[in-house]
């Protein structure tokens, strides 16, 4: 296996956020982090620099769209929003966006789109395939 990949997961809905941690888990990212607001979003990725980004756009306080911006200033990190607001995104062209409800399918297809795009986040063979 490669390096030791990490995910920002920023979601508000805990079972929702370690769903997405499992799926991901199958994809070679050994750790997460989680935040449900903005502002942790913002204090997670200062701790440690996310391989890769999942972000809803309504949080508890604050939203996604601002914490990712903020956060990727300057960066190139790949970002996949995972969200029941898809409207809220039509000014960013290229974003990659899972629906939710989603399934592990659109959640591994969006990775393979965010690796093709920053090869640099490059996954394994989902485990135990």
């Amino acid at each position: 296996m490669g390096r030791a990949m990490h995910v920002l997961i920023i979601e508000d809905d805990f079972l929702t956020a370690l769903l997405l941690a499992e799926i991901l888990g199958e994809l070679g990212f050994d750790s997460s982090a989680f935040a449900a607001t903005e502002q942790e979003a913002i204090a997670a990725a200062g701790r440690q620099c996310p391989d890769l980004i999942t972000a809803d756009v309504h949080l508890q306080a604050g939203n996604g769209i601002a914490a990712v911006r903020k956060i990727c200033t300057g960066k190139a990190i790949p970002v996949i929003y995972v969200t029941a607001s898809r409207h809220q995104l039509t000014h960013l062209s290229e974003a990659i966006i899972v629906e939710k409800p989603f399934t592990d399918f659109a959640v591994k297809t969006a990775v393979a789109a965010a690796s093709r795009m920053h090869p640099g986040i490059a996954t394994d063979s989902p485990r135990g395939q």
